[in-house]
């Protein structure tokens, strides 16, 4: 195998795995919008969810996801690019070295954070699963309470008077339906006891 030929394979290794990375990417993306599109649809059968969670999913995707796949395709973009160069050298007749092979994106630079926001691809792939993730947590957010629970702090309807406040003006017949018989309350006064005082006068 001569130089050129190895050059060529080497810049043809990097350029088939950011292809392949980048169909992941694309598959990746298409399962996740289409979860989010189900489950948006169909939102009786799923629980309420907070909104927050919402926020944290499209973090999580951005950050490791959409940045994780451009800092590995950008790097063997540059590294085929590298070696497609050299090869065309070598075809020309430049005997020159092939020079220093262009360094990976590092931690300590900004394009290895957000240097994904600047690609059209990622572009289209964080907003529209932002919208999508808006558009889920907007059906399913907020907490509300069961149809067939009563909350703690409610009356039951059937124990409402006419006003809408609790019922109260038949608590004194019902304290007398309770009390034992022949017994009669300190505050009335019998009529048989009147009757007698009358008629000792």
């Amino acid at each position: 195998m001569s130089e050129v030929e190895g050059l060529l394979r080497l810049a043809e290794l990097a350029s088939s795995r950011h292809d392949q990375r980048r169909q992941y990417e694309w598959k990746v993306s298409l399962g996740l919008w289409a979860l989010l599109a189900i489950g948006s649809l169909r939102s009786e059968a799923l629980p309420r969810i907070h909104a927050s969670i919402g926020a944290g999913v499209v973090f999580l995707y951005a950050l490791l996801w959409l940045r994780g796949v451009w800092v590995a395709n950008a790097n063997d973009k540059s590294l085929a690019q590298f070696y497609w160069t050299a090869a065309e050298g070598r075809l020309r007749g430049d005997t020159k070295g092939l020079g220093e092979r262009p360094a990976r994106l590092s931690p300590s630079s900004w394009d290895f954070w957000i240097g994904f926001l600047k690609n059209w691809a990622m572009q289209f792939h964080f907003v529209v699963t932002m919208v999508l993730v808006a558009f889920f947590f907007y059906v399913h957010g907020g907490e509300t309470v069961p149809q067939h629970q009563t909350p703690p702090y409610a009356v039951p309807r059937a124990e409402m008077g006419a006003t809408g406040s609790p019922r109260v003006e038949n608590a004194h017949e019902e304290s007398l339906q309770a009390r034992p018989k022949g017994k009669s309350d300190p505050g009335e006064e019998s009529p048989h006891s009147e009757s007698g005082q009358s008629t000792s006068k």
